[in-house]
């Protein structure tokens, strides 16, 4: 009736990922109250999965926190962030790696002085 219809025998053939084994070029310091961009290169470059997940394993004195890709800290210290890339060595087994970025403390700049003007009138005296 209709033999474009009919049921092939078809074997599918897994395709073997390419698996991650390392990340590189995380940034490494960053300054307490200023955001820092989260980046980094994943090795190989024609590794099957490459997107990076970041987040807080210790805070320590930090605050540390991340929305993202970018890491937010409120004081000086050591943050230990973790990168994960979902399947990156398998199907069902992630890529990890450890990252420490120290994290110095914001430097506080006095506020602009006010400028100050000094309004001097002269008058003559005219005397007859």
């Amino acid at each position: 009736m209709f033999p474009f219809l009919r049921w092939q025998n078809i074997e599918c053939i897994p395709v073997p990922v390419i698996p991650v084994t390392n990340i590189i070029d995380v940034p490494t310091t960053t300054t307490a109250t200023f955001p820092l961009t989260l980046t980094g290169t994943v090795v190989p470059s024609n590794a099957t999965n490459q997107t990076i997940v970041w987040s807080v394993q210790d805070a320590g004195i930090t605050g540390a926190s991340i929305s993202g890709n970018i890491l937010n800290t409120t004081a000086g210290g050591t943050a230990v962030i973790l990168a994960t890339i979902e399947n990156g060595i398998a199907e069902g087994t992630p890529f990890t790696k450890t990252f420490n970025i120290t994290v110095n403390k914001a430097t506080q700049t006095a506020p602009d002085a006010p400028t100050l003007f000094f309004v001097t009138t002269l008058t003559k005296n005219h005397t007859k």
